[in-house]
């Protein structure tokens, strides 16, 4: 707790995760029922780790969307955007691209461009 870098709050899911305490951070989720619940019992503020009014943007909604979705390997449930500290994500998603669904096969869709774009280049130099 006398992190300067935290302002001696309790971290996120997602800080612990990103600064080795992933343990620690799985065990807080799995005996406390979450970041949130274990800040109310032991004092921290819960909104310490808020997102500023007009964060959630377009962009940052699937910029955080498409990070997860790399580091996973697959498209996350609401649960695990709750998980990794970006619970209001889905609200947003709703928001911006009609559900969490649309920008699912969004973020899919850019990566098989992607993969397409790559692919053909690999081809033309192969070619020539």
């Amino acid at each position: 707790r006398d992190n300067p870098e935290l302002g001696n709050e309790i971290p996120s899911f997602t800080w612990m995760e990103k600064n080795g305490y992933s343990k620690l951070a799985n065990m807080i989720s799995k005996f406390h029922c979450g970041i949130v619940k274990f800040r109310r019992e032991y004092g921290s503020s819960i909104t310490a780790f808020k997102k500023d009014k007009g964060y959630w943007t377009e962009e940052r909604v699937h910029e955080h969307a498409r990070n997860l979705y790399l580091e996973l390997g697959r498209f996350p449930s609401q649960k695990e955007f709750k998980k990794y500290g970006l619970g209001s994500l889905p609200q947003y998603a709703l928001k911006h691209f009609g559900g969490l669904r649309n920008l699912e096969e969004r973020i899919i869709a850019e990566r098989d461009e992607k993969a397409r774009s790559e692919l053909t280049s690999l081809f033309e130099s192969y070619v020539e």
